[in-house]
């Protein structure tokens, strides 16, 4: 099996673009839409988290059994 690859540590220029414009959009943004903006951030990173989880205790489950993961 492949060793894995590093974790990615830096942003695409496009998503710098990106995160620059919603945080000028956020400063513009009610309390209330703001909270709502944490709380959904929150739950993604939540489901995030989750997924990756999943991925490497699935990783982890195949290593042990010696065989590769389906494509």
């Amino acid at each position: 099996m492949n060793p894995l690859p590093p974790p990615v540590t830096k942003l695409t220029l496009e998503q710098e673009f990106q995160v620059a414009t919603l945080l000028g959009d956020i400063e513009k943004a009610s309390s209330e839409q703001t909270l709502e903006i944490c709380q959904t951030l929150l739950k993604h990173n939540f489901l995030l988290k989750n997924t990756l989880n999943n991925l490497i205790h699935a990783w982890h489950e195949s290593d042990a059994a010696g065989t590769d993961l389906p494509a």
